[in-house]
């Protein structure tokens, strides 16, 4: 038979059992439409974090000191063993070109406003340097901490829009005063600046950035309260970001100058996280994994198909009689049969594939994002269905090749 005639004996074959096809095909059509809808959300989704993170944070490598001994006990640094000013200027100076700028953040205290609705505020001490590196931190009006305020330790802070909006309604924050109740007693802040909020709502806890050098006055324990910085995050080119030779030269250059023949105490340097690894490692096996539960309905739609394939050849056994007594082969028999498992699962996996589209658009108007198609999942859709058609359709259209045609003449 030609190509032709045997897709045209399969449509006739489907058509003529419609309710019964559509009925076989949902297990192709749910199978097809979950691949789809989740790969091209997690791909999508996968996309959007990366492109977050890199909105918030630039390419950084992190100069911390690190206890020698390998126990996983806590240890306590000393001062004298601390990341100082004197030794953050040397290493800007050292690497210039490479080290854009020296990001200091000390965590100080948990503390709470003074008025008729008190909020917990968590307090980061910071350095003007800070601002580079965590992007998201944009000042939205005023200014942001600068160097002026960490040499005099001026008690002014910058606070996120969302809090602003919150505690002062439609009144300008900038050159107000907030009263925080901390261990020391109440201290009064003026707000100079107000930045954009790396949240969307406001939690139980706010995040407020002060002058790194208030720690010392601030710090909840006498560890925090010295001059010096267990780390820092230096801001560094966006050539060099993953350069593991360029991490291994800072390390040197600090150790082999302030921790040579230190038994205890050595810096440590590590490239800023890779995100998109990260990401990757997390949300691809997800993916995946999701998808091959989905593929086990395109399993039983599978069976599914075998299934009414033989009940299909049992009900035209007469028919495929007749098609031999007039000169059909074995060979165009299975053709035919084959056809129509073929393209009863095409037609399964093209509405699936339609109905995985508009779940994984939909999934992204909710999620507030944009969804791209995976073109992974068409390849899936397209192949999954062409296989399942001819695999589960071989038998019982090889059933019919190989009947008698004397036989399948007397089936009544």
């Amino acid at each position: 038979m030609e190509f032709r005639e045997n897709i045209k004996l399969a449509w006739e074959g489907i058509r003529g059992n419609l309710l019964r096809s559509i009925l076989t095909t949902l297990g192709i059509i749910i199978g097809i439409a979950s691949i789809i809808a989740v790969l091209s959300v997690g791909t999508s989704l996968e996309e959007h974090l990366i492109k977050t993170m890199h909105q918030i944070l630039s390419p950084s490598v992190d100069i911390s000191v690190t206890s020698r001994n390998e126990s996983n006990e806590e240890v306590t640094i000393p001062q004298n063993k601390m990341i100082t000013d004197d030794m953050i200027r040397l290493i800007q100076t050292r690497f210039s070109g490479k080290i854009k700028a020296v990001g200091m953040v000390s965590m100080f205290i948990q503390m709470k406003t003074e008025g008729t609705k008190p909020y917990n505020i968590m307090a980061m001490g910071i350095n003007p340097a800070y601002a580079g590196i965590v992007k998201a931190d944009d000042i939205v009006s005023g200014r942001a901490i600068n160097d002026d305020d960490i040499a005099r330790r001026r008690n002014v802070v910058v606070i996120p829009d969302n809090f602003a909006e919150a505690y002062f309604g439609n009144e300008d924050p900038l050159g107000k005063v907030i009263v925080f109740k901390t261990s020391n007693g109440r201290l009064r802040f003026t707000v100079v600046g107000v930045c954009r909020s790396l949240t969307e709502r406001m939690g139980d806890l706010v995040q407020v950035y002060m002058p790194v050098s208030l720690k010392t006055t601030l710090a909840a324990n006498e560890d925090d309260r010295c001059e010096g910085y267990r780390s820092v995050t230096a801001l560094v080119s966006e050539d060099i970001s993953d350069n593991q030779a360029f991490v291994d030269d800072v390390s040197t250059f600090i150790n082999e100058r302030y921790y040579v023949g230190d038994p205890n105490f050595a810096v440590k340097v590590d490239a800023g996280l890779d995100f998109e690894k990260i990401i990757s490692s997390v949300m691809e096996p997800t993916s995946y994994a999701v998808s091959a539960i989905a593929g086990i309905s395109l399993l039983v739609g599978g069976i599914g198909v075998m299934n009414i394939m033989l009940v299909s050849v049992t009900e035209r056994t007469k028919e495929i009689g007749i098609r031999k007594a007039l000169g059909a082969t074995n060979r165009d028999i299975r053709t035919q049969f084959i056809f129509e498992s073929l393209i009863l699962c095409l037609i399964g996996g093209t509405i699936g594939m339609l109905i995985g589209i508009g779940l994984a658009a939909l999934a992204g108007m909710f999620l507030g994002f944009s969804v791209h198609l995976s073109l992974a999942s068409v390849i899936i859709a397209v192949g999954f269905s062409s296989f399942i058609g001819v695999f589960f359709g071989y038998y019982p259209a090889n059933k019919a090749a190989v009947l008698d045609p004397i036989d399948a003449l007397r089936y009544e």
